[in-house]
């Protein structure tokens, strides 16, 4: 979304609209520390048990659906990537 792939992501103006971003921005990227292993993973959590994300997951699964279907091709992150 951030433009920084090279695959173009874009919406069409009608669906553009403001419940749609709501809901596209409805997680949030946290890092959680495990003292267990020493390491710090991120995890992708909700903003509020009120905030939405329904349209999010229906965007997540339709990706996931063009990679199986070697429609999108998916390469491995790097180091540099920050998400």
């Amino acid at each position: 979304r951030r433009g920084k792939a090279s695959v173009r992501w874009e919406v069409s103006a009608e669906v553009a609209t403001e419940t749609y971003w709501r809901h596209m921005d409805g997680e949030q990227r946290k890092a959680s520390y495990s003292s267990q292993t020493g390491r710090t993973t991120w995890k992708w959590l909700p903003r509020s048990r009120k905030w939405p994300n329904h349209i999010f997951d229906c965007e997540v699964q339709q990706v996931a659906a063009a990679i199986f279907h070697r429609r999108l091709k998916m390469s491995a992150p790097s180091a540099n990537d920050e998400q």
